[in-house]
């Protein structure tokens, strides 16, 4: 037996906005009863999860012209945090409309704990950050990874044996208040990648060892070693400017080699991995992709020696669903890689550069977060508003501001204004001192012209 009636879980506010720690979620549940239904209990449930299924094939005989029956499933969810709230115990309810309102807040980490023993070492065993909302489908057939919060009402009846369930998702994003507003750029000095203009390398392979040197190519000069030193920062969110420097530096003292910029490519790696955390046989599936967000060849660009050469203008990352911040929960783990590959041109000779390192992905900072202040800068308030009377000093006469009054003075005196005008308007008013041939007798159509 069905209810008949409706129940509705609905949300304040912007329902497409993602929450952040410490915030409220504030919202009201609606049931609405056509007929009287005896209630066996009423629970709403805020919760978090993180959910991962998986397959592998398995052998089994006779099934070796389709593979597809053969696979098993793998599955694990986990709670990471769980807040209850009790509507109603049992009873019975007339027909007509019922609401209650609600408040949970969003906590800032985990509350599940596990032992690595039968979950396997790559679990987190402590509570952590909550990771950010998150979906994601594997390439192993079935395969699925995803963070979920959601709001979500229990009813069960005395008439059914089902429970009644309905959902309201969340979006949740990690707070960017320890995000800084400038990504920190850090140096990479590549010692193994040196430049040796006039030098070739040459490579020995023996039975157990490899060996490389390097020796003067015929006609030519032998120039200084070159040691190139890549300026990248190692934490950036989305929108931030992700700048790129190259600095060059010379190591023997040798003849200085011009060197230019030949080339320059820029390569993002995501990698995602999923388990389903079983003692034994721990299944995980591991996504990876690239994308190549700069490529640009022939640029001949002039490096110097003294100063760091700027590779890349206004790079940002873009932000979409694809630029989640860098996460690891239970189950799931989310990290990314920027490979940087260089080309240069020393004399006639072409070098090539290459480094990867990881790039942690922070929470983007939006308007709405509080900008740090400057160093030695206090955070004053404003002061609270406080009615006064009002002034009982009534405004000076018009005339006596603007007297017709006329003085006599010299064609060459300067009209003077008394500094007391703008600060007391009760102190006595200057007599105007402008020359009386510079001066127009004011006229008043409306009134008769005054007797002088």
């Amino acid at each position: 037996m069905s209810l008949k009636g409706t129940l509705r879980v609905d949300l304040g506010g912007d329902t497409s906005r993602p929450y952040h720690e410490g915030e409220q979620v504030k919202g009201r549940v609606t049931l609405v009863l056509e007929e009287e239904e005896k209630i066996v209990g009423f629970n709403l449930h805020f919760v978090g999860t993180c959910a991962t299924k998986t397959t592998r094939p398995i052998y089994v005989a006779g099934n070796e012209a389709d593979a597809s029956h053969s696979n098993r499933p793998y599955a694990e969810r986990i709670a990471l945090f769980t807040r209850e709230q009790k509507l109603l115990p049992a009873c019975t309810l007339a027909a007509k409309k019922y609401s209650w309102d609600f408040v949970f807040t969003f906590p800032s980490h985990t509350e599940a704990h596990f032992s690595r023993w039968s979950h396997g070492t790559k679990y987190c065993r402590k509570p952590h950050s909550l990771p950010p909302t998150f979906s994601l489908a594997t390439d192993s057939p079935g395969g699925q990874a995803s963070v979920s919060y959601m709001i979500q009402a229990k009813l069960s009846l005395e008439s059914s044996s089902l429970r009644l369930k309905v959902s309201q998702m969340l979006g949740y994003l990690p707070s960017a208040q320890n995000t800084p507003l400038e990504p920190r750029i850090r140096p990479r000095v590549l010692y193994a990648q040196a430049l040796n203009p006039g030098l070739e390398e040459v490579t020995v392979t023996n039975r157990k060892t490899v060996v490389k040197s390097s020796r003067k190519r015929s006609n030519t000069t032998t120039g200084q070693k070159i040691v190139p030193t890549l300026y990248a920062p190692d934490k950036v969110a989305p929108g931030q400017d992700i700048a790129l420097l190259l600095g060059l530096a010379g190591m023997n003292g040798g003849e200085a080699v011009r060197c230019t910029l030949d080339s320059l490519e820029v390569k993002m790696s995501t990698y995602t991995s999923a388990r389903c955390g079983q003692s034994f046989s721990e299944p995980e599936d591991h996504v990876a992709k690239h994308v190549t967000c700069i490529s640009k060849k022939n640029m001949n660009q002039e490096l110097s020696y003294s100063t760091s050469t700027a590779l890349t203008t206004n790079f940002r990352l873009v932000d979409n669903a694809e630029c989640v911040p860098t996460f690891e929960t239970y189950t799931i783990a989310r990290r990314y890689e920027m490979t940087v590959v260089i080309g240069i041109k020393c004399e006639d000779e072409l070098f090539t550069i290459k480094t990867t390192s990881p790039l942690v992905i922070l929470p983007r900072r939006t308007p709405s977060d509080n900008l740090p202040l400057e160093e030695g800068e206090d955070d004053e308030p404003l002061p609270l508003y406080q009615p006064r009377e009002p002034s009982k000093e009534f405004a000076p006469d018009y005339d006596s501001l603007y007297s017709l009054a006329l003085s006599p003075s010299a064609c060459s005196s300067v009209g003077t204004r008394s500094p007391s005008f703008m600060s007391g308007l009760s102190s006595p008013i200057t007599v105007p001192t402008t020359p009386e041939t510079e001066l127009e007798q004011p006229v008043y159509p409306s009134q008769p012209q005054r007797a002088t």
